[in-house]
């Protein structure tokens, strides 16, 4: 069942999607009545949207300097890359022994689905479609934590990886990788091919990376 969503949920959509896909720069400051008028709503439920995306990193609300987009730092970005090196191995490992025949087949299809767009160059299609296949492999992880802590990585990673790092035929033969020791129930070999996944797109990211904030400014 769906959860409903609140016009306050639907406002932080709209500004974490403008964030990630590059439509609000770092250090941008951004307007609650413009807010108001592109989504014809009250004021209401965008303050409390920016409250919260203030509580997630997003934004940053501050009297007489108005709303800005916060700037993703080096270290933040480090700190990102390093959790994702940690948990999607553990993920993959945790799938292997866990996996039921369904959350398999969710696996498999999401494969599929990539194989079958592999000559599209919308590069938004391929990012979404690889988001999907490390998806339900936490979802066969079955580990509620680790599940949510890959979204919001996923998540923040948008906000200083430019899209065009993502190389469709690599990415494919990695997944191939992590998805037959998966189906095979082999753990160790599980892990180590999610290792070899995540070296390599790290690899990828380093080399299309976008300017960050600067560190510390005064």
């Amino acid at each position: 069942m769906k959860r409903f969503k609140s016009l306050k949920d639907h406002v932080y959509d709209y500004i974490e999607t403008q964030i990630k896909e590059g439509k609000l720069s770092p250090n941008q400051r951004i307007n609650e009545a413009v807010i108001c008028k592109e989504l014809n709503i009250s004021r209401t439920p965008v303050r409390e949207a920016l409250l919260e995306l203030q509580q997630e990193g997003y934004v940053s609300i501050l009297r007489g300097r108005g709303i800005t987009i916060v700037p993703l730092g080096q270290k933040e970005a480090r700190d990102i890359i390093e959790m994702r090196r940690c948990i999607e191995p553990l993920g993959s490992f945790l799938a292997a022994q866990r996996r039921s025949s369904s959350q398999l087949g969710n696996l498999f299809s999401a494969l599929q689905e990539m194989e079958k767009n592999a000559g599209s160059s919308d590069n938004a299609l391929m990012y979404r479609l690889d988001r999907e296949f490390h998806y339900h492999m936490f979802q066969a992880a079955d580990n509620g934590w680790l599940q949510r802590t890959n979204e919001q990585l996923r998540d923040h990673i948008l906000r200083f990886e430019n899209q065009e790092a993502f190389q469709i035929v690599p990415v494919l033969e990695e997944h191939r990788g992590v998805y037959r020791a998966i189906e095979r129930g082999n753990p160790a070999e599980a892990a180590e091919a999610m290792r070899i996944h995540m070296a390599n797109s790290i690899r990828r990211t380093m080399s299309h990376i976008v300017p960050l904030g600067e560190e510390n400014a005064d």
